[in-house]
């Protein structure tokens, strides 16, 4: 049990929130991009622990807990908006806790005013149990013009093959609804409950063409025999 919890959780909670407290003051984005680095790193050091990532929508709650005194009567507090940036990218990434920050659908930020020492930030992210993807293994496959699904190559080479081809399945009846006239919404039945990603959004994880990685599931499935 101690060395799974050293991994962290395996799954999201079933509660559908993640909450947690990062006892350091918020940066600005205005901040020079030392500080901005300096303040992303101390902030990473403090999320949850997880095997996983979100990969769907998810709404955001921020708390910033500062003395009124600092807020109102110094020239040092930041405006509440421009703290959003910086925390909203350190939540991004293969270590952290989203893909990408456009998954974010809402976010609500405050100040509250706090007596104790010092300064911090309480964050709560809800989201849908049922949407999220392992780390271990992720590569994104490029399964249309920059379109890329999320895949755990670790996946037994039959399985993987089946999935490929479902996603290519969609992608190109979709496609082919659209150029029948039907609009995004209409042929968006076609696609897979797992959102898409742009490859713009996706700088920091490894992203494979479908050619690719089907050459890779050739690969293994000749070295395993099967």
């Amino acid at each position: 049990m101690a060395r799974a919890a050293e991994r962290g959780m395996e799954k999201p909670p079933e509660s559908g929130s993640l909450h947690f407290t990062v006892p350091l003051e918020p940066i600005s984005v205005q901040a020079s991009s030392a500080r901005i680095r300096k303040a992303k790193k101390g902030i990473q050091s403090h999320l949850p622990s997880t095997q996983f990532l979100l990969s769907g929508d998810v709404s955001i709650e921020i708390e910033w807990w500062i003395h009124e005194a600092d807020r109102y009567e110094s020239a040092a507090a930041v405006d509440v908006d421009n703290i959003l940036k910086p925390l909203l990218d350190v939540l991004c990434g293969p270590g952290a806790l989203l893909i990408d920050d456009n998954q974010v659908q809402s976010v609500r930020c405050s100040w509250i005013d706090w007596t104790s020492h010092g300064q911090a930030v309480d964050l709560q992210i809800r989201f849908r149990t049922d949407e999220f993807v392992q780390k271990d293994g992720l590569v994104f496959v490029e399964i249309e013009k920059s379109l890329c699904m999320p895949i755990n190559r670790g996946l037994p080479p039959k399985f993987l093959t089946v999935l490929l081809d479902a996603f290519q399945w969609q992608f190109d009846q979709r496609r082919l609804w659209q150029g029948r006239g039907y609009d995004y919404y209409q042929s968006k039945g076609f696609m897979s409950i797992q959102r898409v990603f742009h490859t713009s959004r996706l700088q920091q994880f490894e992203v494979l063409s479908l050619a690719a990685m089907r050459r890779e599931i050739a690969r293994r499935s000749a070295a395993s025999g099967t």
